[in-house]
């Protein structure tokens, strides 16, 4: 029936059967939602969400413990050029060790972090580790995300 009568309301805008202000309006109401659709899609795909990546954590970890700014081991991190080394008596990677400086990059966190090489004295085995500035201008020694993958599939 609904058929019918679509097709019967065609038939008349067709043959001039149905008054032209009918139709006029007809068309502007359709002009006016489709703009208005058009509206709403523009308006979401404009639309970033803000997250402040500095508060995201690991599960499981209380979060890392800044290095104070203050401190030598800091100064290191942001000014040392690649492949520079200093030994330090206490690091958040352990006692009396000597930190090989990687290059500085900016990661995904939105944040500037630097790979460290970790040798302990009198060890023979370097370790890797990371650490990022916050926007507060602390550092943190962070996990790569590699290294939370392949914990992963040790476990299973």
């Amino acid at each position: 029936m609904r058929n019918q009568s679509t097709s019967t309301i065609s038939s008349k805008i067709i043959t001039g059967e149905l008054p032209a202000d009918i139709v006029y309006q007809a068309n502007r109401v359709t002009c006016y939602l489709l703009a208005g659709c058009l509206i709403l899609m523009a308006s979401g795909c404009g639309y970033v969400p803000s997250v402040d990546n500095s508060t995201i954590q690991l599960p499981g970890h209380g979060g890392p413990a800044p290095i104070g700014q203050e401190t030598e081991l800091s100064s290191f991190l942001k000014n040392a050029l690649s492949q520079s080394k200093v030994r330090f008596e206490n690091t958040p990677w352990g006692d009396k060790v000597t930190i090989r400086a990687g290059r500085l990059y900016f990661a995904a966190s939105d944040r500037i972090c630097r790979k460290l090489f970790v040798l302990p004295d009198g060890g023979s085995n370097t370790s890797s580790a990371i650490a990022c500035e916050t926007p507060e201008g602390a550092w943190v020694p962070v996990r790569a995300v590699t290294d939370i993958l392949e914990s992963r599939e040790k476990s299973y």
